[in-house]
């Protein structure tokens, strides 16, 4: 959980929300496609390999029909 911070100091405020939302950040699961923490309730795993449904959507998924002779 995100701490809020309200002091007289906005910048340090700010400051110091986002060090927080990056450390949370961490924590996810990283796509190895894009880079991005996979902050959705899904991801896809493949031998320990995560990736974002969508990455895998916008690269790799292809119409069976193309491969069809």
């Amino acid at each position: 959980m995100l701490r809020t911070y309200r002091t007289e100091d906005p910048v340090a405020d700010a400051e110091r929300y986002i060090a927080d939302q990056e450390r949370q950040l961490r924590k996810y699961p990283t796509c190895s496609c894009c880079g991005e923490p996979i902050t959705t309730e899904t991801c896809i795993n493949i031998h320990g390999v995560f990736y974002h449904p969508a990455c895998v959507e916008a690269h790799y998924e292809e119409p069976t029909e193309d491969y069809i002779e």
